[in-house]
């Protein structure tokens, strides 16, 4: 689904208030064209409006197809039956909006920004710089340079000093000392240096 925040107003500028029949259509042309998908929030869906603003879930209703959403994606409304308004609004962040429950298949991020609110859940493998992982988290640098990985900790005020850590976990089933679970630690400017810890 998509989330979309809007503003009416009257012809003379005022705040709209109340229930409100909605209908969204999406078109990959600024003007004319065919929308490719319509969902129409009228009647007992009606968009509620608090001040002028409100707030809907596109897709809510008629599910939208993934691989629609490609390229540019313009939006058109039609408000309480009227023409579509104009001009159509260019949706240049779509993924950012996209609130993903689950999504099946690979999903490619190339170009745009990705943040979670809560925890982000992968089953499968995870590439940094890499259409292609090999193993669960792959991070690839390809510049060659330093810096892959950025780890921000939190300041001790008792010491002032700023705690940095990365741990790994080795499988329960591994004996092996060089492999069992260790951290390389970071406090305030010194070096990592590696801090063994036991495999639970």
């Amino acid at each position: 689904m998509i989330s979309y925040q809007g503003q009416l107003t009257d012809n003379a500028g005022n705040p709209i208030i109340g229930d409100v029949d909605i209908v969204f259509r999406l078109y990959h042309e600024a003007s004319g064209g065919t929308a490719f998908w319509t969902e129409q929030h009228t009647g007992a869906n009606a968009v509620s409006v608090e001040g002028g603003l409100f707030h809907v879930l596109l897709g809510s209703i008629a599910p939208l197809d993934p691989g629609q959403l490609t390229g540019d994606i313009y939006l058109g409304l039609t408000v309480a039956g009227d023409e579509e308004m104009t001009p159509r609004e260019l949706l240049t962040s779509i993924y950012h909006a996209v609130e993903a429950s689950g999504i099946a298949g690979d999903l490619d991020m190339k170009g745009y920004d990705m943040s979670s609110v809560g925890n982000l859940a992968v089953n499968g493998e995870v590439g940094i710089g890499t259409a292609s992982p090999g193993v669960r988290l792959h991070v690839h640098n390809p510049d060659g340079g330093s810096g892959i990985i950025y780890v921000s900790g939190t300041r001790n005020p008792s010491t002032g000093r700023t705690l940095n850590s990365i741990a790994f976990k080795a499988p329960s089933s591994d004996t092996d000392p060089e492999r069992r679970d260790f951290a390389w630690v970071r406090t305030g400017r010194r070096k990592l240096r590696r801090s063994n810890r036991p495999n639970t």
